[in-house]
């Protein structure tokens, strides 16, 4: 980081409120800087209602049964109660328009790529149509959903990553 991130800030005000503005202004500042860097992964379940492409990219009609749905969230089908990473959502449909996310009962489309590199992952032979898909949280992404983004978060959403967090041997 450059020298200035690293140096302790000075503030001075000949009014004490304007020093008090000063430096709410200076951490609000921090705060959006750090919440536009996160990471997070929103907690959600999924269920496969309709199969249009089963190798890469995926491509499935989802129920979205717990949980926010968004893009650029690592899944993981779960086959025998056991996670198995599958992908990442790379775009998500509805009437074939693209949109930001899915709430708790929404169905929408969605397209799974997997990182370059890694195993092909396949619709019919690595996980059926029957396993449901969760989101694949890290230790950072939870950190970063309770930090910067706790109030698009219900109760159920907050317990929901809980679930999650054991699931994936995520602790606090």
């Amino acid at each position: 980081p450059p020298l200035s991130v690293l140096l302790p800030q000075v503030f001075t005000a000949d009014i004490i409120y304007h020093l008090f503005e000063r430096v709410t202004r200076h951490y609000e500042h921090l705060e959006a800087e750090n919440a536009a860097n996160a990471k997070p992964v929103f907690p959600c379940v999924l269920r496969i209602v309709k199969v249009f492409r089963t190798r890469a990219p995926i491509l499935l009609g989802v129920e979205v049964a717990e949980g926010l749905l968004k893009p650029n969230t690592p899944l993981a089908a779960l086959k025998g109660g056991q996670p198995m990473s599958i992908g990442t959502v790379t775009g998500i449909q509805r009437e074939e328009k693209g949109v930001a996310g899915a709430k708790r009962g929404e169905v929408v489309a969605v397209k799974i790529e997997q990182a370059p590199g890694r195993q092909t992952m396949e619709l019919g032979r690595h996980f059926e149509a029957s396993h449901r898909l969760v989101s694949q949280v890290s230790r950072e992404s939870a950190r970063d959903v309770r930090r910067f983004f706790a109030s698009q978060l219900g109760r159920e959403e907050l317990a929901l990553m809980a679930k999650l967090e054991r699931l994936f041997g995520v602790h606090k």
